[in-house]
């Protein structure tokens, strides 16, 4: 239930959850995001700690990093196996 309501979310794990909503279907996006938010209550609840969320704006430049990085592996590996 708290999973799906990240849909409308301006915070990191929102974005995370969109960006699964664009690849699979809704349920399936649901059930992997669920993990995502289990994860920050369970450090909350051990060690006590507060929650700062680093905000969409944060996980769309590290999702972008991710992609450059892995495409330009990508376009290594076609340059070499084409020459």
């Amino acid at each position: 239930m708290a999973a799906a309501a990240l849909r409308t979310r301006k915070s990191a794990l929102g974005a995370h959850f969109r960006r699964l909503c664009s690849r699979v279907d809704k349920p399936k996006a649901v059930t992997a995001a669920a993990p995502e938010l289990a994860r920050p209550i369970y450090v909350m609840r051990t060690k006590g700690e507060d929650y700062a969320d680093p905000g969409q704006d944060y996980y769309a430049a590290s999702s972008e990093h991710r992609w450059i990085v892995a495409n330009s592996f990508w376009r290594a590996s076609l340059a070499t196996a084409v020459s």
